[in-house]
């Protein structure tokens, strides 16, 4: 706020300029039961039908791939090969900046499994599908992260009656489904692009 009020010239001096920012402790991390994550893709898939189904395949996605919330964003059709059953991940969308960035948190192109309820679904949003985005309503731009988070994530979360958990989470939640599965832990390192 004083910075913005200093560099609008709505002050003549920052008090708060050499304070510095607190450090915040990290958050745990935390992830959803199998029973929950069937609770909530439940939950959405009988929510979200016709034009709204891109809804519930953003959470298919989320659980599905473990990709974290800009990788989905960046999500371009481009990226989806329905026929050797692969995403490729190779972007992310970057909220702070309204722009995609041709690189990934861990800066090398991921190939990821599409699995056939995933792929399926993401078969039949195609044709009402705007642009180049495949979370998109505008076309030109993915949905927004801010507005996805306040106006369905925590809303669907407690309307299908499961704990409360951060975006990031479902990516925990992969993880520790793929290795209570008897995944390998290798493997899931390739999968998180870690």
């Amino acid at each position: 706020m004083f910075n913005h009020s200093f560099n609008n010239e709505l002050i003549s001096r920052n008090p708060a300029k050499d304070i510095k920012q607190f450090k915040l402790d990290k958050k745990e991390m935390d992830y959803l039961s199998k029973e929950d994550v069937d609770r909530l893709l439940t939950h959405t898939h009988r929510k979200y039908q016709g034009k709204d189904r891109w809804k519930h395949v953003i959470y298919l996605t989320f659980f599905l791939t473990g990709e974290r919330l800009g990788e989905v964003l960046g999500l371009q059709w481009n990226q989806i090969y329905f026929e050797e059953d692969a995403i490729i991940v190779n972007k992310i969308w970057c909220s702070k900046e309204n722009k995609i960035v041709h690189t990934t948190k861990g800066k090398k192109d991921l190939r990821l499994p599409l699995n056939s309820l995933l792929k399926r679904e993401l078969a039949s949003i195609r044709n009402t599908s705007k642009g180049d985005f495949i979370f998109s309503q505008t076309g030109d731009r993915p949905i927004d992260a801010c507005n996805f988070r306040s106006r369905m994530w925590f809303n669907d979360l407690e309307e299908a009656g499961v704990k409360r958990i951060r975006i990031h989470d479902s990516r925990h939640t992969y993880a520790s489904l793929f290795m209570m599965n008897g995944g390998d832990i290798y493997d899931l390192k390739m999968l998180l692009n870690h």
